[in-house]
């Protein structure tokens, strides 16, 4: 919650989890500490070097690491 101050930040962490109890959420960061502490499943992808997102990258679901490369 980079640029909030700390209720604000807080505030808006509160609200992302609370959608997330019975709703799939996206968010867009560049702060895995943060995304990992707001959610207990993770997608990370990368850019391709000429543009255009790249379907690989790491699913992080509770703390268990798997990688997918199905989308080169």
């Amino acid at each position: 919650m980079t640029g909030l101050d700390p209720v604000s930040a807080e505030r808006t962490c509160a609200l992302v989890r609370s959608w997330g109890a019975d709703k799939t959420v996206l968010y867009s960061t560049h702060s895995l500490p943060e995304a990992m502490t707001l959610a207990s499943h993770l997608w990370l992808t990368r850019m391709r070097p000429r543009g255009g997102a790249v379907m690989s990258g790491i699913a992080i679901q509770h703390g268990r690491y798997e990688h997918y490369d199905g989308g080169k």
